[in-house]
């Protein structure tokens, strides 16, 4: 009988036996879905509420929790790219979510309500080939490819911008609401509104843009393809070669140096974009 088919048969679970379970599917997810912060976050917080809901075991579950966040940094290589969770883990932590609901307080319940739709999205909003056809076949994508899609995803959003009060009510007329309906919109920063209750889709959107980057990124093993292209990109759209500060690129990236020296093939490509940028400008500038 699995793991998941014992936990749905219990009515009061062992708590040795729920650390077992836990601790035989956290090496999979450490392993498995690497890059993938909600999944990450899910079974991270599946082990807090179980301490929490069993005392007896609180000790043991925060060892799992520990090795679970060092295996999980181990295994933080480019070359590991997100896969399928098998369904027995579905069941399990969906079961377990059950169960935790009802022995939690109403603050804890939101965050496992919140939980169980993690595992209702895998794997749709994960699964991704970073990959393009050209003539037929199936070739790594390009950056510039992955931004046009991207940037084409969010200028098909219902975005609206306003600068005065004539453009405030026709953003307003552009998402279908009144002027005085202030209180359906929130600001997106940059004279940008969208709808309250678009705000969570379009936290979505960018969640899986970013996702797709860094599989991409993963899936270039020699850091001279799909992250030399990344870095050059967007060294040049923030004029690196005349001011020679990559601050500004990698801030758009959300990457800091320091990051990037503990991947040793993503900052050697960072580093050779860097030359190939400047040696550039030096030429045609």
């Amino acid at each position: 009988m699995s793991s998941m088919a014992q936990c749905s048969q219990k009515e009061s679970v062992d708590p040795l036996w729920l650390a077992d379970a836990l601790a035989a599917e956290g090496g999979t997810l450490a392993r498995m879905d690497i890059g993938i912060d909600a999944d990450s976050e899910l079974y991270e917080q599946v082990l807090v509420l179980s301490g929490k809901a069993y005392p007896e075991a609180a000790e043991l579950i925060q060892e799992l929790l520990a090795s679970f966040q060092e295996e999980k940094a181990k295994e933080k290589r480019p070359a590991v790219l997100a896969q399928r969770r098998p369904e027995d883990t579905n069941r399990l932590l969906l079961n377990l979510l059950d169960l935790l609901e009802r022995l939690s307080s109403p603050k804890d319940r939101k965050i496992i309500a919140r939980l169980i739709s993690f595992v209702g999205k895998w794997p749709e909003q994960y699964l991704w080939e970073p990959t393009d056809v050209k003539n037929g076949k199936h070739v790594p994508i390009r950056y510039a490819e992955l931004k046009r899609r991207q940037q084409e995803e969010v200028n098909a959003f219902p975005i609206a911008f306003a600068f005065d009060d004539r453009q405030f009510e026709e953003g307003m007329q552009k998402l279908g609401l009144r002027p005085s309906e202030t209180e359906k919109v929130v600001s997106i920063g940059c004279g940008g509104f969208i709808r309250k209750s678009d705000a969570e889709t379009l936290r979505e959107l960018f969640r899986r843009h970013e996702r797709q980057r860094k599989i991409a990124a993963a899936a270039d093993k020699t850091g001279k393809g799909f992250l030399l292209e990344m870095f050059r990109g967007e060294l040049a759209d923030h004029e690196y070669g005349y001011t020679r500060d990559p601050e500004p690129a990698l801030s758009a990236l959300g990457l800091t140096m320091q990051e990037l020296s503990k991947d040793e093939r993503m900052y050697q490509s960072f580093l050779l974009a860097c030359r190939l940028e400047a040696k550039w400008y030096d030429e045609h500038c």
